[in-house]
């Protein structure tokens, strides 16, 4: 589909922090902000079959003013009781923190990184873990929650930007391979903690309609960017670069 005749090797690390080394590049499908690794489009596109189906059935003004995350406990560390007890990594700490609040849904639904059978049970007993949340029932709240795991989140962030909801990012160094184009304020609203979640929530029951533009913005920059023949053509053109510097 590229048209690119030219073939070379390159480096793949498939990991969540991809190797990183001035001597050659690496490619990867995430990378710290400060790292030198080149980002390839991940392989959710694939298996999401490009998204093609990620119609969202409710329009912004339907959804309920409330904001939802519901996700596995990662956070690049193996959960032991006492990370469980203390809270060690950010979801979990989210996750506390929410819990009760009418205005965010952050629930952890799937217990991942165990140490033990029984970590996984002291998980699954906390208050903030529930069943699975289908994401369909996800859309039907106002603002969509991104909190990295082990690192960037894919299908949710590309998800969430395709729909009519407006995407909630918590800042973070993991950098998707479009992330540099997207601007907090227009495309997403960023945020560094929980405290500063719930008054975005209570400005749009105040003011309805006040994040509109972010969800709106969002959408088309989903559409236009993270298409199938998008996808496409900034991989070849990124290879096709590459392979010109061999």
């Amino acid at each position: 589909m590229s048209g690119n005749e030219g073939s070379f090797d390159f480096a793949l690390d498939v990991g969540d922090r991809p190797g990183d080394t001035e001597a050659f590049p690496v490619f990867g499908f995430q990378r710290d902000a400060t790292s030198h690794n080149i980002v390839l489009p991940d392989p959710d596109f694939f298996h999401y079959d490009w998204y093609r189906r990620d119609d969202d059935p409710f329009t912004y003004e339907a959804k309920e003013i409330r904001a939802c995350f519901a996700g596995a406990s990662t956070g690049g560390r193996r959960l032991d009781a006492n990370a469980i007890r203390n809270v060690q990594i950010p979801r979990l700490r989210a996750a506390a923190y929410f819990q009760g609040n009418p205005d965010v849904l952050f629930r952890i639904s799937a217990a991942a990184q165990c140490a033990s059978p029984d970590v996984a049970s002291l998980l699954k007993a906390q208050p903030y873990f529930g069943p699975h949340i289908p994401w369909r029932d996800q859309l039907r709240n106002r603002f969509i929650i991104s909190m990295d795991g082990n690192a960037a989140t894919w299908s949710r962030m590309t998800r969430s930007l395709l729909s009519n909801s407006a995407v909630i990012k918590y800042r973070s160094p993991a950098q998707l391979f479009y992330f540099p184009a997207l601007q907090a304020g227009r495309e997403y609203i960023s945020v560094d903690s929980e405290v500063e979640v719930q008054p975005i929530v209570q400005r749009e029951r105040e003011q309805p309609g006040a994040y509109r533009h972010v969800a709106q913005a969002g959408h088309l920059f989903a559409k236009r960017y993270l298409s199938a023949a998008s996808v496409f053509s900034y991989t070849a053109l990124l290879m096709r670069r590459i392979a010109l510097m061999q």
